[in-house]
């Protein structure tokens, strides 16, 4: 890693390459520059994208990663758009990396090869990327990776991954919605028509999605209980600026055995194994996920912890994850984290659920304290956290 006196070097020596003529799409965004380094090493490079510029104007995203202060956190996902717009291979694999290894600059990773790939949709990883970005990415964001997916002929048949299009679409205003339209259309085979049984706005497409996959999530956006202590929006944000000590990493290991998380999770060497481990869940998903899966669980179902009612052949109703216990019984493991062995031979129906086994509420009985420092907690890589990059999801 470059120090701050490096980078400036850096970037005074390319700055030279720099014409005074600039793309309209970054106009509005260079008036707010206000470091003649970061402008610099960004002139540079929409100029002359050489490998000297390019090396450069990393080393700048880098230092301005770093920093927390708002100025800077307002140029960080430009550098990536400059550098992805570049069609520089090495500038290409830089934010392909961000993406991967930088959990919280995931949705401005996205929007960055959203970008090159409304020019250049070769790569299929780069496809990839984008199907992974929908649940992170937001507004601009989210429109342009509807429609830089779309530049794609591979098509996506998996029911969460056109629920999520159907998800990401919702928010955004007419031009947005009907980008998910036409992206749906396409990965659904069914081609846009103008009789009154085409399915022309995302309405029309979630009724579809009801009718098709009856037992996925429905596909609505989450909403807050009306009497919630604690929302999700205010959670965010509120959150945002909250940083580790060691103090507060061993209270939310507290909070976490509190909550009842311990019941079913494990992190790191603490907690039961019923669900999915959460020692990597700050490398895997952004806090707005983490805080999203708490508050909402049945929003985004995991596929491989299904939920199931299990009817026996005595009429006994049993709900939760159901995991196999060799080759005779089975393990049916309770939102409270109670299991109950059950033999094979006496179930006599099971049923998949659209809800989640991890119970609502899990937030309402903490402090805001508590809750603070159960994310940090969470959020924390420990020695068992796994980093491997992941193929698909």
């Amino acid at each position: 890693m470059l120090e701050p006196t490096r980078i400036l070097v850096l970037a005074s020596a390319v700055v030279i390459l720099f014409v005074g003529r600039q793309p309209p799409m970054f106009a509005d965004q260079d008036a707010e520059l206000t470091d003649p380094t970061v402008a610099a090493a960004i002139a540079a490079v929409r100029e002359k994208p050489t490998r000297e510029t390019v090396a450069a104007l990393i080393a700048v995203d880098e230092e301005v990663a770093r920093r927390n202060d708002t100025a800077s956190q307002k140029t960080q996902a430009q550098t990536l758009q400059v550098l992805a717009v570049s069609e520089d291979p090495g500038a290409l694999d830089y934010v392909r990396a961000v993406f991967e290894s930088r959990t919280e600059r995931r949705d401005e990773a996205a929007h960055a090869l959203s970008l090159y790939c409304l020019k250049r949709p070769r790569n299929p990883q780069d496809w990839r990327y984008l199907v992974r970005s929908l649940p992170v990415v937001e507004g601009e964001q989210s429109r342009s990776v509807l429609r830089a997916l779309a530049r794609f002929r591979i098509r996506a048949t998996k029911a969460d991954w056109l629920r999520q299009v159907i998800l990401a679409g919702l928010p955004l205003d007419a031009d947005g919605q009907a980008a998910a339209v036409t992206l749906l259309s396409q990965w659904a085979g069914n081609e846009p028509k103008t009789d009154e049984t085409s399915l022309q706005t995302l309405a029309d497409w979630q009724q579809w999605f009801r009718q098709k996959y009856p037992r996925a999530p429905e596909p609505v956006l989450p909403q807050d209980p009306q009497n919630a202590q604690w929302k999700f929006a205010d959670l965010v944000q509120r959150l945002a600026g909250e940083t580790e000590t060691p103090e507060r990493l061993q209270h939310g290991r507290a909070v976490y055995e509190k909550a009842t998380c311990s019941r079913c999770h494990r992190k790191d060497e603490f907690g039961e194994r019923w669900g999915p481990d959460l020692s990597s869940v700050g490398w895997r998903l952004q806090k707005k996920q983490q805080f999203e899966a708490t508050l909402f669980p049945s929003h985004r179902l995991n596929d491989e912890y299904p939920t199931f009612t299990v009817v026996t052949t005595s009429g006994r109703v049993l709900t939760g994850m159901m995991l196999a216990a060799g080759a005779s019984e089975i393990r049916i493991v309770a939102s409270d984290g109670k299991v109950t062995l059950l033999p094979r031979s006496e179930i006599d129906e099971a049923v998949e659920s659209n809800r989640s086994s991890m119970p609502d509420g899990l937030l309402e009985p903490l402090s805001y304290e508590e809750i603070r420092d159960l994310f940090l907690y969470l959020d924390h890589l420990g020695p068992n956290a796994d980093r491997t990059p992941q193929v698909d999801e």
